[in-house]
């Protein structure tokens, strides 16, 4: 279990951080359009999430013939001329 892996590696726990890594890198090269059920459609949509929960996740996304980039950061730690 997570919280024995975190035993174990005695790890200082600090509430408003990860306890084993603080960067996500995310890579969807293979997007789902949605899917459809009898009675229910599911569909992609972005998130609107305004607070990171890691230092910093980096997402892109493969569509045909280009890479979208999406970068969701801690404001505490980055400036956003910094991220741009």
């Amino acid at each position: 279990p997570f919280e024995k892996l975190i035993e174990n590696l005695n790890v200082n726990r600090l509430p408003n951080r990860h306890p084993l890594f603080q960067i996500v890198f995310v890579l969807q090269n293979k997007v789902a359009k949605g899917l459809n059920f009898k009675n229910l459609t599911i569909k992609n949509s972005r998130s609107q999430n305004h607070l990171s929960k890691f230092d910093m996740v980096i997402s892109i996304q493969e569509e045909s013939d280009r890479l979208n980039f999406e970068f969701e950061y801690a404001k505490e730690l980055f400036l956003q001329d910094t991220i741009e």
